[in-house]
């Protein structure tokens, strides 16, 4: 449930603003609502926050494995962001002289180790040597007064040194300018930036157990934004200054005793439908396992929308077990979701009874249909688990029944049923209005399409089929009826049909979504369908590999290939089929936003978690 809020203000002295905040993050229940302004100490405050934060990003992980090396840095945490900082510096300039460095020797490898001063000596004594890179033909075009000393050569292209004359100034092929220094100086330097790069990493490694130091001191100048941030966003006039925020209604009471014990003057109202209220999430213990897939949608309903947390939970877990459909893949999850929680005890509960539970339902699922990795062997007549069959929907039906057709019934049943519960929410939302009348009209529409695909789907558009068809014209006449007369009700009648009328090819459209919506719960059918038919697929090709020991290895590599392909791709489905049934298609019919602020009370960082 989303816990209901009151909105808090407070009024102050100025003069004792600091020690009123330090009270209110103490008391820690209030969600302040602040203007953002700038100030001196918030920006040298953000300055050395994001020197820390760049730091920390730049110090490795520990490794599990791997004792840290001894850490010889600064102590204070500053100093010590400002040398990661220069070594960050250093390393960049460091590589890109190590990439001149590597061009200069792939440059001058092809013609071996020489001292270019001894080049410029021999250039003082009157003899000129050139560095030249020609085709082997070129050669023969030199003059007799050329002398040529072959340095490397290939098939192709020669290496040469040439002894000509200053006033030659035209050679065939590439010329070498004379470099800076020779081939073993350039290995040297490399060999230098290499090591100092290694005893960067290595100083930098040592940085590994002082982590924890620098993220407690960001943690503390987050306390300290936070602080300044509030104290320079309230709103001072003359002698007085004055804060708004929420706060939970069982937090009342405590803000009540701290404003008489610190003489603040209060005033606590409902909140108006434009003030920013926060949303803060409260569900049992039961419901609360959905919240690891909420939090990875990142995901939060307005303060005045839906917390569908137990819907989310009730539908997803069956979606789930739709979607993988197979009772030994079941078993397999559930099998992988015990060991995991006997393996990281200390991990938040929450993921793995969600895959306990929603790894049962698929258990549950893959019996009635009689899913066993894809074998219809197992659930043969007369087998042990053929008694857990239930044949109209089995994926192995007997003779003349038709199994398919059943389950996507059984779909746009569940599309109608999940979608009733969005209009009665509306409309219970919406009593004792006359526009809460409306979402009896939706109802009605919803219905009225769900029968219309069952005759157009699973009838092929037999209309001789009364018992398909005949409640879905009174039910589409009668809930556009109802959306005329009540959805834009607002006060007085006569008007809001008015405007019904008036709307009423909008209406119409919204209509249409409904079958849409309805027709989109089929999805279910078919990646389960798609599922048993990879499954089986697969296992016949392990069949036919034989029982020999070569080709038994083959069938079973083929079917661990086979069937963790398919796992993996009833995964991915789960996620792009299964989440969107809830948050578009159901969450669509609820009107919902997903705007929701999350609940932050002023108050330090290590007081504990701000949403429960």
């Amino acid at each position: 449930m989303i816990v209901p809020m009151k909105k808090i203000s407070l009024v102050m002295l100025d003069s004792g603003r600091r020690a009123s905040l330090a009270a209110l993050r103490e008391l820690g229940v209030l969600h302040l609502q602040i203007e953002q302004r700038g100030s001196e100490t918030l920006e040298e405050l953000e300055e050395k926050r994001s020197r820390l934060v760049r730091a920390l990003q730049l110090i490795p992980q520990l490794k599990k494995k791997t004792a840290p090396a001894a850490d010889q840095g600064p102590q204070d945490d500053f100093l010590l962001a400002e040398r990661v900082m220069e070594m960050s510096e250093r390393e960049r300039e460091l590589k890109e002289e190590l990439g001149r460095w590597g061009r200069e020797k792939a440059r001058l490898e092809e013609w071996g180790d020489f001292d270019p001063e001894d080049l410029a000596e021999l250039r003082e004594r009157g003899i000129h040597l050139r560095l030249v890179k020609m085709n082997r033909g070129d050669r023969e075009t030199l003059s007799e007064e050329q002398t040529v000393f072959t340095v490397a050569e290939s098939r192709d292209v020669v290496w040469a040194v040439v002894a000509a004359p200053e006033r030659e100034t035209a050679l065939p092929g590439e010329e070498l300018a004379v470099p800076a220094v020779g081939l073993s100086e350039v290995n040297r330097r490399i060999r230098g930036i290499q090591e100092e790069l290694v005893a960067m990493a290595s100083e930098l490694e040592g940085y590994v157990v002082r982590r924890k130091s620098v993220e407690s001191t960001i943690a503390r100048y987050d306390d300290l934004l936070e602080f300044e941030r509030a104290g320079e966003g309230m709103t001072r006039d003359g002698m007085l200054a004055h804060v708004t925020g929420y706060a939970p209604v069982e937090s009342l009471d405590a803000v009540r005793r701290a404003a008489a014990r610190k003489q603040w003057a209060l005033l606590i109202e409902e909140p108006d439908e434009e003030d920013p209220v926060p949303t803060l999430v409260r569900n049992p213990k039961w419901i609360r396992i959905i919240s690891p897939v909420l939090d990875f949608l990142g995901t939060l309903p307005g303060y005045r929308e839906y917390d569908i947390s137990m819907w989310f939970l009730l539908f997803f877990s069956i979606f789930f077990a739709m979607i993988i459909g197979d009772a030994g893949y079941g078993c397999i999850f559930l099998l992988l979701t015990i060991v995991a929680r006997a393996k990281f005890r200390r991990a938040p509960p929450q993921i793995f009874f969600l895959l306990f539970v929603t790894s049962l339902c698929t258990v549950v699922w893959g019996a009635i249909t009689g899913t066993w990795f894809g074998v219809q062997g197992l659930v043969e007549s007369g087998s042990a688990l053929s008694s857990f069959v239930i044949d109209p929907i089995a994926s192995f039906p007997p003779q003349g029944v038709d199994a398919m057709k059943n389950v996507m019934h059984l779909c746009f049943l569940i599309g109608g049923v999940q979608l009733s519960v969005a209009h009665i929410k509306n409309l219970v939302k919406k009593l004792p209005r006359l526009a809460a009348y409306a979402e009896l009209g939706w109802l009605a529409i919803l219905w009225g399409m769900y029968f219309l695909i069952r005759l157009i789907v699973l009838e092929n558009g037999d209309f001789g089929v009364l018992q398909s068809w005949l409640p879905g014209p009174w039910l589409l006449l009668g809930g556009l009826l109802f959306i005329v007369l009540f959805d834009e009700q607002q006060g007085r009648f006569l008007r809001g049909v008015g405007l019904g009328l008036a709307k009423l090819p909008l209406k119409l459209l919204d209509s249409i979504g409904s079958f849409s919506d309805i027709i989109s719960y089929v999805r279910l059918f078919a990646v389960g369908l798609a599922s048993v038919e990879v499954a089986k697929a697969f296992n016949s090709l392990a069949m036919d590999m034989g029982l020999s020991l070569p080709a038994g290895l083959g069938a079973a590599f083929i079917l661990f290939f086979g069937h963790a392909l398919n796992i993996v791709m009833g995964a991915l489905s789960l996620i792009v089929h299964g989440v969107r049934l809830n948050m578009l298609e159901f969450s669509g019919h609820l009107n919902m936003e997903w705007t929701g602020i999350p609940y932050k009370p002023f108050r330090d960082n290590e007081v504990g978690q701000t949403t429960e």
